[in-house]
């Protein structure tokens, strides 16, 4: 009964599955960790620049002690001049600190860049898939939000991260080095800042990703009602829009608030160990009694500098952590499933040599094709050839496949030939699946159920790649009866079609996608219920 009852629930999870239209949202926050962090560094810059990053840091550090230690010593050594050596170091430390400036605003801004544009080019060419299972809001949320963490306020909280961070660590060992007696409150220092972190870091992540989930449903609705506002209107659902607007706002801000006040609370309990420590060290130091003013001067401003601003440099870190919860996002969707390749060497060859395709010839062999991996086929064994020049006509009821065969033509969904190895679509006798992308889609004509514009002018749409004259494409919209209309427009071809509600019909819109067609000069049309 056990083992029945354990394969009902797996074979239940497995419908739930089958039947789920969008996917989840995955927590990539949870992932936050080397790989992140490694994969934000490659992204911002060549090794010689991080590690003269690294070396400009480290100098920084250096004079700053160094000049620390200098001005404690003035009045204990007058063999050397205090103005030309203080002056040196100021000078150097100036110079050190513009070139760190200059280093970290390129090696930012360049893996900001290069992290967005490498999720950017993982969506374009993401598997048709992707799109049918993500909502709009989610993708927005990542490249505005998300998109927008990373240029803006990363770089403000890693700004502090790395320049506190050097500083406390440079602090901490030059007071060690003074006072040796504090290495073992140092170290119990340490360990209590560290186990603090440990609790308090997954709360505080786990807070941020709440309020990040809760964000992509307010753009999602945001973006459906604007695309649905005249439906809203007629049917008067303003109101339910507006409540259930509020009400994914509200959740929105109880989670923000919840993230903010997990904050506070490890606020307050960093400042109370850094406080510690620092008594501890200051007690040290009075209690030793032998060492020289001007160092325990020094020591003494370390320790209260450290119990002072420790706190912001801890809640920084854990900020620029969550933070990086963006980068891991970003991430996540430059390594999304790809379409195949979008050419191929042998296209070219194909083309030219063979002038494929020369006949138009369709043929479906025993073709198997489901959406994703755990649905069922939606195509089984369908099998039949379209000769050329012939005009075929596929009738069937609302969910048949007949749409199917044309995502399967095009291959924005491929056929499953893990399943039936010897199943294939050929044109002209060359199997598609050994076709680029580009060179498959270029070569196929369709007309889409609902006219479909590129924003520009008429020229444009009819010849987005610029492959035909002015001549052509006067022919073209002669041979459709659209030229007469298009030339009494003040513009001409060169009319932008941004409003192409105030400027062409419907019908003339398909009319456009018609004239587009008639261009291509394709062997294979295909019209979708056009």
């Amino acid at each position: 009964p056990l083992i029945d009852e354990a394969g009902a629930t797996e074979d239940s999870r497995n419908d739930e599955e089958k039947g789920q239209l969008l996917s989840e949202e995955a927590d990539e926050s949870a992932e936050v960790g080397w790989n992140t962090y490694w994969y934000y560094i490659k992204n911002s810059g060549s090794f010689w620049q991080i590690l003269l990053f690294v070396i400009v840091l480290v100098a920084m550090q250096l004079l700053y002690v160094l000049y620390s230690l200098l001005i404690g010593s003035m009045n204990n050594d007058s063999s050397w001049s205090p103005a030309k050596v203080l002056g040196t170091i100021i000078a150097a430390f100036v110079v050190v600190l513009a070139l760190r400036e200059v280093l970290f605003t390129k090696l930012s801004l360049k893996a900001s860049s290069s992290v967005h544009d490498k999720a950017l080019k993982g969506v374009t060419n993401a598997k048709t898939e992707f799109f049918d299972t993500t909502p709009r809001g989610r993708i927005l949320n990542r490249f505005s939000n998300d998109a927008g963490m990373l240029d803006r306020f990363l770089l403000q909280v890693q700004n502090d991260v790395v320049d506190m961070g050097l500083y406390y660590l440079t602090l901490l060992i030059t007071v060690c080095c003074v006072v040796p007696w504090l290495l073992l409150p140092a170290f119990v220092f340490v360990v209590a800042i560290v186990s603090l972190l440990r609790v308090f870091k997954t709360v505080i992540m786990q807070a941020r990703v709440v309020e990040l989930h809760t964000r992509s449903p307010i753009y999602s609705l945001f973006s459906m009602t604007l695309s649905g506002l005249v439906s809203l209107r007629v049917y008067s659902q303003e109101k339910r829009f507006i409540n259930e607007f509020t009400n994914l706002l509200n959740r929105n801000l109880r989670a923000f608030t919840f993230h903010w006040n997990v904050t506070r609370a490890y606020a307050f309990f960093s400042d109370f160990i850094s406080t510690t420590f620092g008594c501890v060290g200051i007690a040290l130091l009075l209690y030793i009694g032998n060492l020289e003013a001007g160092l325990v001067g020094l020591s003494c401003c370390y320790l209260i500098t450290i119990s002072e601003h420790l706190q912001w440099f801890i809640r920084q870190t854990l900020t620029h952590i969550t933070q990086m919860a963006s980068t891991a996002r970003l991430k996540s969707y430059a390594e999304l499933s790809q379409e195949p390749a979008l050419t191929l060497p042998s296209d070219q060859q194909l083309i030219q040599n063979q002038h494929w395709p020369s006949r138009g010839e369709v043929s479906f062999n025993n073709v198997h094709l489901k959406y994703r991996e755990k649905t069922d086929h939606v195509i089984k064994g369908l099998t039949f050839t379209a000769h050329p020049a012939e005009k075929i006509a596929c009738v069937g009821r609302t969910g048949a496949g007949k749409s199917s065969i044309l995502q399967a033509l095009f291959r924005m969904v491929e056929i499953d030939k893990q399943a039936v190895p010897d199943c294939n679509i050929t044109i002209d006798g060359m199997d598609t699946s050994t076709i680029g992308l580009h060179t498959l889609r270029k070569h196929i004509s369709i007309i889409p159920q609902t006219p479909f514009v590129f924003m520009g002018t008429v020229k444009t749409n009819l010849d987005p790649l610029n492959e035909h004259t002015d001549e052509e494409i006067k022919l073209a919209l002669q041979e459709i009866n659209l030229w007469e209309y298009i030339s009494t427009l003040p513009n001409g071809l060169n009319t932008e079609m941004s409003n192409t509600a105030s400027v062409f019909s419907v019908g003339q819109k398909q009319l456009i996608c018609l004239a587009r067609v008639h261009l291509q000069n394709n062997k294979i049309l295909v019209l979708d219920e056009a």
